[in-house]
């Protein structure tokens, strides 16, 4: 099984965006949001597969977070 190496939050009530990020990033511990906002993929191709299909579903746009750069 894969490790999951990326993070996807998805926060509709305050996000502009949801945000990709290495599922390291010191920024995810600095997030507070419900578990259900969450979302994790082994790839990068496969986190932004995930935030464009989320995206489309929630009315939002996606992007990279600027503190960690996953892509």
């Amino acid at each position: 099984m894969e490790e999951c190496r990326y993070a996807i939050y998805c926060d509709t009530k305050r996000a502009t965006d949801i945000k990709i990020h290495k599922s390291d990033c010191g920024h995810i511990k600095k997030l507070e949001g419900h578990d259900n906002e969450w979302f994790y993929a082994p790839t990068y191709t496969n986190a932004k597969i995930i935030a464009d299909l989320l995206g489309k579903d929630r009315n939002l746009g996606n992007s990279d977070c600027q503190h960690c750069k996953p892509q």
